[in-house]
């Protein structure tokens, strides 16, 4: 009985542990933790963007866009991300719609 007992328990801490794996691969691309550089970036650049152009419809500012904003991008890269170029891409595409979508 005590084996029987020993065998389901291990059995289920296997389903447990593949189970709760799935989960945070699942969330992994839902939070920001996508494995293509790009994609990495634009996620990055929507975000820093879209929290500036809040900040700069709640001070009363026009559109106040310029083309080297996104270089704070640069700053935050992590060689982790993957390469520098295709985030930097990603990274200006995401803030100059964030920065937009927010604005207005």
């Amino acid at each position: 009985m005590a084996i029987a007992v020993l065998i389901g328990l291990g059995s289920t801490a296997l389903v447990y542990t593949a189970t709760a794996q799935n989960r945070n691969s699942e969330r992994a691309g839902q939070y920001g933790g996508s494995l293509d550089a790009r994609q990495h970036g634009y996620e990055h650049g929507y975000r820093d963007g879209s929290d500036r152009g809040r900040q700069d419809r709640e001070s009363g500012r026009d559109y106040n866009f310029r083309d080297n904003d996104y270089q704070i991008g640069a700053r935050d890269y992590e060689g982790a991300f993957g390469d520098r170029g295709q985030y930097m891409t990603g990274y200006r595409e995401g803030y100059k719609t964030g920065y937009a979508e927010r604005l207005w």
